[in-house]
């Protein structure tokens, strides 16, 4: 359709502001996901943009991270916390909200990953410190207890 062509247009254009093709991008997802989830969005408005907010959601879904970038993004600039597998495998996408990727620590932790995710922590306190508005979720499994 028309509209997908112009959104990918926009978002794919260097010449274009990276908050710009932020919005674009947000847009578009708020869009489409409705035809697929239930989305209600509450309290958006009472967010403080004077100052970093550090969110943290708990529901482990892989949607769930483009669901809530899409929406906050409409009032505040979100910058999202990945693992490093993910942001390889979506550069682009992650690349557009500059991701920051957490070390892999599946097969073990060495001392470069060790200085790799210190310089992470170090990245997330000067950003929330400095007004930015961090998206990350807290570590775990997804387990089946039946």
């Amino acid at each position: 359709s028309p509209l997908i062509f112009l959104v990918l247009l926009v978002v794919s254009l260097p010449c274009c502001p990276k908050r710009a093709k932020q919005k674009v991008a947000a847009w578009w997802f708020r869009m489409v996901l409705p035809f697929r989830y239930d989305i209600r969005v509450r309290g958006l408005s009472s967010l403080p943009t004077d100052q970093g907010i550090l969110f943290l959601p708990n529901h482990p879904a892989l949607m769930d991270p483009l669901i809530i970038i899409s929406y906050l993004t409409r009032r505040l600039r979100i910058q999202p916390v990945a693992a490093e597998k993910q942001v390889a495998r979506s550069k682009r996408a992650f690349g557009l909200f500059d991701a920051l990727p957490v070390p892999d620590f599946d097969e073990g932790a060495n001392s470069y990953q060790k200085h790799l995710m210190d310089s992470l922590l170090d990245e997330i306190v000067g950003a929330l410190e400095g007004g930015g508005n961090i998206l990350m979720y807290p570590a775990g499994r997804l387990m089946r207890t039946s």
